[in-house]
């Protein structure tokens, strides 16, 4: 499997901490909602203005629980314990897929003729979103080390991929650190993440509108 494949780069950008959280908000419930994975590399901390947000929205407790067990804070990590990090969530993928798929086709095959839900159409794949945050050379730092993590994860022959496994890395820049930057990074990304939504690229290039 070639890996990079499957990699989707996001960017999005943000004027203060809390206009971050708030813009991450809604995806993040939906994520949570969906039973996707989310890991984070912070280098600045979100969580006090997480907390802040989830007092005051409306939104199942269940959900508010899982967000906020969600490593909001910042940290210092070194090349290994992102390797670890990332390599455990590839091990536990297909265990999770797999809950999810058997979860879907036991309330889909309740005497009804729903299709064959075992075909590979009809599995449910799980995104894998990883978000980062920080100064420009934190991000970029990161990046190159997922890359190689990644690249060197999946040459490993001891693991193996059952189901199509979507990696999602959501880039967060700070405006007033990206200004001169952020035709470049748009360019380098699939997506963007701004509070109406995850937008594809081509569609924001149209509008001429990086920003909301």
């Amino acid at each position: 499997m070639n890996i990079f494949n499957n990699i989707e780069k996001v960017c999005a950008f943000y004027v203060s901490e809390m206009h971050l959280s708030t813009m991450i908000m809604p995806y993040i419930s939906k994520q949570i909602e969906d039973n996707n994975i989310i890991e984070t590399f912070f280098e600045i901390n979100l969580e006090k203005n997480i907390e802040t947000i989830l007092s005051k929205i409306t939104l199942n407790e269940k959900n508010k629980k899982k967000i906020k067990k969600i490593n909001w804070k910042n940290k210092k990590y070194n090349n290994k314990e992102i390797k670890n990090t990332i390599k455990n969530l590839i091990i536990n993928y297909n265990k999770i897929v797999k809950k999810i798929n058997n979860y879907d086709n036991c309330c889909n095959n309740n005497g009804n003729n729903y299709g064959n839900n075992s075909s590979d159409e009809n599995k449910k794949n799980i995104i894998i979103n990883i978000l980062i945050n920080g100064k420009n050379e934190y991000i970029e730092n990161i990046n190159k080390l997922l890359d190689n993590i990644l690249n060197e994860i999946f040459k490993d022959n001891n693991i193996t991929i059952k189901n199509k496994i979507i990696i999602r890395i959501i880039n967060c820049y700070l405006v007033d650190q990206s200004e001169n930057n952020i035709k470049k990074i748009i360019n380098e990304s699939d997506y963007l993440l701004n509070t109406s939504g995850l937008k594809n690229i081509n569609e924001i290039y149209e509008k001429q509108s990086f920003i909301k």
